[in-house]
């Protein structure tokens, strides 16, 4: 490329940096008497299929004007030179900034004068923007530029570019939630920014310049979620502390509604040029910014995957299978565990379609690249196109005009599933599938997907024969016993499941989900090595669709790729934004980072997509189950909503069995939980459950009984620690029975199981404080604190150091 020519006059000096969508170079215009340099953004479309490409033309122009309104009228604003198509690609001229990002020029904190300055003429900049109607959405650091010339700050990578790189989206673009999660906040996580978006994004620049720290190191109050800064520049006036303060205000409508609004209320403001401003050592070239676009715009490569360790996510959310149902023990600032039983919280990948993040729960979904857009009318395509980008409204509409004139059309009527399935119709779905199977009986397609919509609503046996009926006609089929494999595991058959992915594997060696499914599986297994080959094999294998980006980012979270795992889900919500699994792992992303309620608003989101999402409403319900303002009841009415969608989830049966616990209607929780084992009798977290029922009924002979099974469970798949917190629970009730010895040998066993989970010392220093060795409990009671601290969580510190008072240690 750089010894090339673009468009005949662009000549490349050096590549700036290269991602999914496309590839970003430095050039001098060769046709300008000044050789001036300019970036140029190359976008490569995902599909050449030309119903799809026309699409993107259109978005293409309609972006390029939106930039060339923005560039013009203001100088600290990067004017667009050009833009134009190229050998199926689109091109992007635009200024080069020479100068430095804040985030190369704060090595020390700013003063406050320094930060003044900078917001004042920053803020210009924005009053401009937001006059056209336009919000920047990605305002932090890198793309803040301090340019050479006049030591004006110029604002870079607007997210009108970042749009353009979503080449395949024909919905509404700004429902992606583009920007940097640190620096948004949360009505633009959800994708739904406003100006004071912008304005909060500046106020957290402005806070790492005040500071010097990025803002993943500012605590936010738990209870109000304020950003709590100013405790590391106490040097700075309240008047201007209040100003920033008001800036990053959680709500937006607490925050300034304009940027002459934040400017007028900044104290002492400054309209000299920024000559106070850290001085600019060098006129290293920058694109625009400092680092390669980030997510979602060009994505930089993600560094090998090393064979690190499995990862234990920090959110300890439980969800583990295809739905939510091992709830841990492990402590977190955001979460408190219902259970102890630790388990990974992405265990296993969602039905025919990974999800990921930090923290996953897993559901059903579908694959959109089934059917082959070559022989299709210009109707049929419409609606396929439709379909892989989310607009599944458009979808249908499309699809009724194509049934009504042929009924009969085996294609329109799997689309239609499709997308009915996608919106939670999933009667409607297993109709259409059904009369497209009526119509072809060896449809492989159609009894796959009527497969997949019935594992979704629990028909367990109806979908098992439908992928069997699968292999009769087409017995290579790796999918199908990928699928089966699905049905163990709901099942709890464990190895059968493993076995069904071996074959499938073996029938495809490029069936990533397959390979996700089995590490996952070989990681409850205690097989560390076996289930990182699988995920790195996950990592080694391409990915085109929006189902494969999910699977890869659940397999680098697995993996402790963190910012790999969220390019990927970004990529995923490129492609489709209505994608419901990679909503729901943007949720979980969020969460890891602490951000409950906009991971809350994403699962809202997610449920608008589809409102028969199980996988949505059992987050809902869990979250219910820990929210300290409400009763069990609501996150009760939650799991039986859920149950109402597919009556047989074992996840969400062990969730209501929990909360009816809560409640004290201990009945009803037996119940759920005696259904959730007669489906599932390897579930190892219900027996922890309903062992906790009996206990609390002093039904003390079953409660041991349960918590030995789980035990069992555990060790049979070869992964002691995990059964750390059944030994747990038992020594608890065998002191009740007066087994003391007993008692005192599992808690040990759960200690050395898992080390690192200081409830389990504090339980062996009561025990030890009671049979009167206040030495060894004083020593075990003041670990569990200390590891309490350590972990940031100060409650359950203060609440052991209580209990070492009331005990006189």
């Amino acid at each position: 490329m750089a010894a090339s020519l673009i468009n005949l006059r662009y000549q490349v000096l050096n590549e700036l940096g290269e991602g999914g969508f496309g590839t970003t170079f430095l050039a001098k215009d060769i046709q300008m008497p000044s050789r001036r340099r300019c970036v140029i953004k190359q976008l490569k479309p995902m599909s050449d299929r030309p119903e799809v490409f026309a699409v993107v033309r259109q978005r293409f122009d309609r972006e390029a004007t939106v930039l060339e309104s923005v560039g013009k009228g203001h100088s600290q604003i990067p004017d667009l030179y050009a833009y134009f198509e190229e050998d199926g690609k689109f091109y992007l001229v635009q200024e080069w900034i020479d100068g430095q990002p804040l985030s190369d020029l704060a090595a020390s904190p700013w003063t406050e004068e320094q930060v003044c300055t900078l917001l004042s003429h920053t803020l210009s900049a924005l009053t401009h923007v937001h006059g056209l109607g336009l919000i920047h959405r990605d305002i932090k650091p890198d793309n803040i530029i301090l340019r050479q010339a006049d030591q004006l700050p110029c604002l870079i990578d607007f997210g009108a570019v970042k749009e353009l790189m979503n080449t395949v989206t024909v919905n509404d673009p700004s429902s992606l939630a583009i920007g940097t999660p640190s620096y948004m906040p949360a009505e633009q996580a959800i994708g739904r920014p406003t100006f004071s978006s912008d304005l909060y994004s500046l106020g957290m620049t402005a806070i790492f310049l005040l500071t010097g720290r990025s803002p993943a190191q500012i605590p936010t109050d738990s209870r109000t979620g304020e950003v709590l800064w100013q405790q590391f520049a106490p040097d700075v006036s309240p008047a201007f502390a209040a100003v920033i303060t008001k800036a990053v205000q959680p709500t937006a409508q607490n925050r300034y509604s304009t940027a002459d609004e934040m400017q007028s209320a900044i104290p002492s403001q400054s309209t000299k040029a920024v000559s106070i401003f850290p001085t600019v050592i060098s006129s290293k070239p920058f694109e625009m910014t400092s680092q390669p676009p980030q997510r979602p715009g060009i994505i930089a490569q993600n560094p090998p995957v090393q064979n690190t360790p499995i990862q234990e996510p920090a959110t300890q959310l439980s969800a583990t299978r295809h739905h939510a149902h091992q709830h841990t023990q492990q402590q977190s600032k955001t979460v408190v565990p219902f259970t102890q039983n630790p388990s990974k919280l992405n265990a296993i990948p969602l039905k025919r379609v990974s999800i990921a993040a930090g923290a996953l729960l897993l559901g059903a979904g579908i694959v959109f690249a089934g059917l082959n857009a070559r022989g299709l009318s210009p109707e049929l395509k419409e609606a396929q196109a439709a379909l892989e980008v989310g607009d599944y409204d458009q979808a249908l509409t499309q699809l009724d005009e194509v049934l009504s004139e042929s009924p009969d059309s085996v294609t329109a009527l799997i689309m239609q599933g499709k997308a009915q399935k996608r919106q939670g119709d999933y009667s409607g779905a297993e109709e259409s599938f059904s009369e497209a199977i009526a119509l072809d009986d060896r449809s492989t397609e159609a009894l796959n997907l009527r497969g997949d919509t019935r594992w979704a609503i629990g028909k367990y046996d109806e979908a098992q024969a439908d992928y069997r009926n699968v292999l009769r006609i087409n017995p290579d089929d790796g999918e199908s016993y990928k699928d089966l494999a699905f049905v163990n595991e709901e099942r709890g058959q464990t190895q059968e499941a493993i076995n069904n992915l071996n074959i499938a594997i073996e029938k495809d060696a490029e069936l990533a989900s397959a390979y996700f499914f089995r590490g996952s599986l070989r990681a409850d297994q205690n097989d560390k090595e076996g289930a990182v080959e699988d995920w790195e094999k996950v990592v080694s294998i391409p990915a085109e669709t929006a189902e494969n980006y999910l699977t890869r980012s659940q397999a680098k979270s697995r993996l402790n790729d963190k910012d790999g795992a969220l390019s990927d889900t970004d990529q995923a919500l490129i492609i489709n934004p209505n994608y419901e699994p990679a909503i729901l792992a943007r949720a979980f992303i969020l969460l890891d980072q602490g951000e409950v309620e906009q991971s809350l608003n994403a699962v809202d989101k997610a449920l608008s997509v589809n409102p028969n999402s199980v996988q949505a409403m059992l987050i809902q319900g869990l979250f219910a189950s820990l929210d300290p303002t409400t009763g069990p009841q609501e996150s009760i009415d939650i799991h039986t909503r859920a149950l109402e969608v597919n009556p047989n989830n074992t996840g969400v049966l062990s969730g209501r069995c929990v909360a009816y616990t809560a409640a004290e209607q201990l009945d009803l929780a037996l119940a759920d939980c005696n259904k959730a084992i007669q489906i599932n009798p390897n579930f190892s977290d219900v027996y922890i459950n309903r062992g906790n029922i009996y206990s609390k009924q002093d039904n003390l002979s079953a409660a041991i009984k349960d918590y030995t099974r789980n035990i069992e469970i555990w060790t049979e798949m070869g992964n002691e620690p995990a059964a750390a917190s059944g030994y747990a629970n038992r020594s608890g009730i065998l002191i009740r029975t007066g087994d003391v010895q007993g008692a005192f040998s599992d808690i040990d066993k759960a200690v050395e199981l898992s080390p690192q989970t200081p409830s389990y010392y504090t339980s062996r220093g009561m025990l030890q404080s009671i049979q009167g060795d206040k030495d060894a409990a004083r020593t075990d009671m003041q670990k569990a604190a200390d590891m309490y601290l350590e972990n940031g969580d100060t409650a359950n510190r203060d609440n052991v150091l209580y209990l070492m008072e009331q005990f006189e240690l």
